[in-house]
C-alpha cells in the first residue's frame, strides 16, 4: 500500500490515514483467507476427515498470526513515521515567520509607487550574519538530500518526495533572497573600488604643469601609499563574499568574477603608475618644478604685500565706517585670507618636500589674526 507524507501547514500529514490503508490490508486479507477456506472445503480436504489435517492446522496458525500482525499496521508504521516527522520538524524553520523576521531585519525597503528597492546593508556585522544564513541554508538543502525519497515499513510505502519537495522549495526561495542580498552587497563594494581605481588612472594621466597640480598629485601619491598598507581590509571582505557565493553555486555574471579576481593584479598596476609618477615628479621635473616654486614664491610676497595694504586702507578696522558695512568688508577679507592661507600651504608643502626652507609670511599672518 502506497501513501504519502506531505505538508498541511503547519500539520505534517499522511495521506491516506494510515487507519485506512490497515482496514484495507486487513480486508484483503480477511477475503484471501475466506477464499482459501472456501476452496479447501470445496476440494474436499476437510469434508472428507471431517477434521484438519495437521499440515493445515500449521498453516491456519500461521495465517492467524500474520493476520494479528497486519492489525498492528497502524501502530507499527506510525512509530517508525512519528521518527521521520521528527527528522523533519527540524527544518520548521524555512517556513516560520522567525525567518521572514530575520531577513527584514537586515534589509531596508525604500517603497515607491510600485515597486520596493532593496537597499545594500553597509554594516559589516549584518553582512555577517548574511553570510552565516546563506551558509546555514546551504547546508540545509543538503541535510534534506539525505532524506529517503520512500520509507519502506512492511507492506506499508510511504512516499516522502512531495514535503521533500516543499523544504526544497522553501530553502531554495530562502537561499535566493539572502544570495541576492549577499550578492547586491558585494557588488557595491567592488564597483566603489573600481570607480576609484579607474579615476586615479585618469588622474594620473593629467598633466601637473602648477604647483597646485604638483601639490594634488603627490597628495594622491601619499593617500595611495596610506592605502597600501590596508588593501586587504579593502579587498578580502569583497573577495571572501564573492568566493561565498561562487562556492555554494550562485549565480554571478562573469564580468563580476573576472574583475573580482584581477583586483590585485589591477592594483599592482596601478601602485607601479603611481611609483612612476612619483619618479617622474620628484626627479625628472625636480629642476623644473623647484624654478616654478621659487617663481610662485615671489609672486606670492607681493600679492601678501598688496592684500595687508587692501586691509589696512580699506578693511574694516578702518575708522568711521558704517558697521553693516564693515560687517561686508570682514567677510570679503576672510574669504580671500582663506584662499591666500591655503595658497601658502601649498607653498610651504611642496618647499619642504623639496627639501627646502619654507618661506615665512608674517604679514599674513598678522592679518590673518
Amino acid at each position: 500500500v502506497s501513501c504519502t507524507m506531505q505538508y498541511a501547514i503547519p500539520e505534517i500529514i499522511i495521506e491516506p490515514n494510515l487507519y485506512y490503508c490497515q482496514k484495507c490490508i486487513c480486508d484483503v486479507a480477511t477475503i484471501i483467507i475466506d477464499s482459501e477456506k472456501l476452496m479447501s472445503e470445496v476440494s474436499g480436504l476437510t469434508v472428507e476427515s471431517g477434521k484438519q489435517s495437521p499440515a493445515t492446522k500449521i498453516n491456519d496458525e500461521k495465517l492467524q498470526l500474520m493476520f494479528e500482525r497486519l492489525q498492528h499496521i497502524e501502530n507499527d508504521v506510525t512509530t517508525i513515521a512519528s521518527t521521520c516527522i521528527k527528522h523533519i520538524r527540524t527544518f520548521d524553520f524555512l517556513w516560520h515567520d522567525d525567518l521572514q523576521l530575520t531577513f527584514q531585519s537586515l534589509v531596508e525597503e525604500e517603497k515607491d509607487d510600485n515597486s520596493s528597492t532593496i537597499i545594500p546593508l553597509t554594516s559589516v556585522e549584518r553582512r555577517q550574519v548574511l553570510q552565516t544564513e546563506l551558509e546555514r541554508l546551504v547546508n540545509t538543502e543538503q541535510l534534506i538530500d539525505i532524506i529517503p525519497g520512500q520509507i519502506q515499513i512492511g507492506c506499508v510505502c510511504i512516499q516522502t518526495l512531495p514535503i521533500i519537495n516543499s523544504l526544497r522549495t522553501f530553502a531554495f526561495s530562502w537561499k535566493t533572497q539572502y544570495s541576492k542580498l549577499l550578492h547586491s552587497y558585494a557588488k557595491q563594494e567592488l564597483l566603489q573600488v573600481i570607480e576609484y581605481r579607474q579615476a586615479v588612472q585618469l588622474r594620473f594621466k593629467d598633466d601637473v604643469s602648477t604647483l597646485e597640480q604638483l601639490n594634488d598629485a603627490l597628495t594622491l601619491l601619499e593617500e595611495l601609499a596610506e592605502m597600501e598598507n590596508k588593501i586587504d581590509q579593502i579587498y578580502l571582505p569583497i573577495e571572501n563574499t564573492y568566493s561565498l557565493l561562487e562556492k555554494y553555486r550562485i549565480r554571478i555574471p562573469r564580468q563580476e568574477l573576472e574583475e573580482c579576481k584581477q583586483l590585485r593584479e589591477k592594483w599592482s598596476e596601478l601602485m607601479f603608475n603611481a611609483s612612476r609618477v612619483r619618479q617622474q615628479l620628484l626627479q625628472e621635473r625636480r629642476q623644473q618644478l623647484e624654478q616654478e616654486l621659487d617663481k610662485q614664491v615671489k609672486s606670492f610676497v607681493v600679492e601678501v604685500i598688496r592684500f595687508r595694504n587692501s586691509f589696512d586702507v580699506s578693511g574694516p578696522s578702518v575708522p568711521g565706517i558704517d558697521p553693516l558695512e564693515a560687517a561686508k568688508r570682514l567677510k570679503e577679507f576672510q574669504i580671500n585670507y582663506s584662499f591666500m592661507h591655503k595658497r601658502k600651504q601649498t607653498l610651504n608643502s611642496i618647499s619642504t618636500l623639496f627639501s627646502l626652507q619654507p618661506k615665512q609670511f608674517p604679514e599674513l599672518d598678522k592679518t590673518g589674526e
